[in-house]
């Protein structure tokens, strides 16, 4: 284990002064978090966007229905907006702290024990987001590769998982954003 990065009991989840300082003449981590923020908050846009045109679409048919003039395709308009309306917002959500936590135990532990286990839900948090991120580009991959459209409509699958894919990566650097800025803070930094 490098000193200059890691020290202390715990090993991996405290990061000594001179390893943080390395790393931050590596990349700016305020604007490296303004950047993420921002993206988030765009991606956001876009859920929300998604959201307002669900609700539109599915307003406009249940009008037109009873015209006689459905609206052909919502229901698997629907799906894709529900995917886009999900996926995009998971990265501000999880930048601006918003989703769900449980803390049946941690509230008992110390501060600095707190900190550690947030550190550790993070990086367990990272690697799941990893491995969706990974599993949706190899699936998006095979679903373009085989042209599979959705049955009605005929629109295409593979772009819809390639940006929920897109967006789990987002999550994961959001993550990483995060864990750094914890250990700066628990650095005194």
């Amino acid at each position: 284990m490098d000193s200059r990065i890691y020290h202390g009991s715990s090993g991996l989840l405290d990061f000594d002064a001179e390893g943080l300082k390395g790393m931050k003449t590596m990349f700016d981590m305020g604007s490296l978090r303004k950047t993420v923020h921002l993206l988030s908050r765009t991606l956001n846009y876009v859920s929300m966007s998604a959201m307002v045109a669900m609700m539109v679409l599915v307003c406009a048919n249940v009008v037109m229905r009873p015209l006689g003039r459905p609206i052909m395709g919502t229901f698997e308009i629907v799906e894709f907006l529900t995917c886009v309306a999900v996926a995009f917002a998971l990265p501000f959500t999880t930048s601006i702290h918003r989703h769900i936590a449980i803390d049946l135990l941690t509230h008992r532990l110390s501060k600095r024990s707190q900190a550690r286990a947030e550190k550790i839900v993070t990086l367990l948090s990272m690697g799941i987001f990893s491995l969706l991120t990974w599993q949706l580009f190899v699936y998006a991959r095979d679903l373009s590769r085989t042209g599979t459209v959705s049955p009605t409509m005929r629109i295409p699958l593979s772009p819809i998982v390639y940006a929920t894919g897109f967006c789990c990566a987002m999550v994961c650097l959001v993550l990483l954003t995060n864990l750094l800025k914890s250990s700066l803070r628990s650095e005194g930094k």
